[in-house]
């Protein structure tokens, strides 16, 4: 992974600080946030070749990736929930409810790699869990819903015999179970709301049970539907408020090691 990250960056940049880079980077477990924050600060070596050593590299793009990250929950919270809200009144016949709930997903993906960068210290392994399994989900939920949108006839066929609603379905669990294991970082971590994270998981978790009519509630009666609401806008605040919580702690205590 270091010998990929390192490779990233120009040849010049390489010969001069590649050992003492490749030091700092081994002092310290590596999550995805510090993975995009690396990669951010090659491709600033290879624009501005001329640019002092120490403003590219691990905590050189940190402010940024924090900042995507915190907007991203925030944003992703609101369009996705939004663009679900709506589709679901509508019947989804609307490509623009459609849009916004794939842009929703999209930033929730953002605030699962920005926002890492306060679990990373603590728990490496469930860091990188809590990134790919709903970056995995986030994946199929957009491919889903383009399908959706863009595909002929009322659903169609995306990867065999799976219509795009399936796809998206998956998508969704998958993302869900990912927020269950991104609170539990979270809460191990103890750097953001300890109230929006139980509040993340446990909705997370609801929706799950409802999902798989595993929970009592038969989710076509209107109680159904009230409790399924609910979760899905805890699940939306949930993120909003982590999000509204990572700006406001800025990147210096983010990143201190535990």
């Amino acid at each position: 992974m270091i010998g990929l990250l390192l490779a990233m960056y120009p040849a010049r940049w390489r010969r001069r600080y590649a050992e003492e880079f490749r030091a700092v980077l081994e002092s310290r477990p590596l999550g995805p946030f510090d993975v995009a924050d690396v990669l951010i600060g090659a491709l600033d070596a290879r624009l501005t070749p001329r640019r002092l050593p120490g403003s590219a590299g691990i905590d050189g793009g940190h402010l940024v990736m924090l900042r995507i990250g915190g907007f991203g929950a925030i944003a992703g919270g609101v369009l996705w929930f939004a663009g679900l809200a709506a589709a679901s009144f509508t019947g989804g016949d609307n490509p623009l409810w459609v849009a916004m709930l794939a842009i929703g997903t999209v930033g929730l993906l953002l605030a699962f790699t920005g926002l890492s960068a306060f679990q990373a210290r603590r728990d490496p392994i469930l860091t990188w869990a809590a990134f790919v399994i709903p970056a995995l989900g986030s994946l199929a939920s957009v491919v889903g819903l383009s399908a959706m949108a863009l595909g002929p006839g009322e659903d169609p066929m995306v990867i065999g015999s799976m219509s795009a609603w399936s796809v998206w379905i998956l998508g969704l669990v998958t993302t869900l179970i990912g927020s269950i294991i991104f609170a539990i970082a979270t809460l191990r971590a103890e750097v953001l709301s300890r109230r929006a994270s139980i509040s993340l998981a446990v909705s997370s978790l609801v929706v799950l049970f409802l999902a798989f009519g595993t929970s009592g509630v038969d989710t076509p009666t209107p109680i159904g539907q009230l409790v399924l609401a609910i979760c899905l806008g805890s699940f939306a605040a949930s993120w909003v408020a982590l999000g509204v919580m990572a700006l406001r702690r800025g990147p210096i205590r983010a990143i201190a090691p535990a």
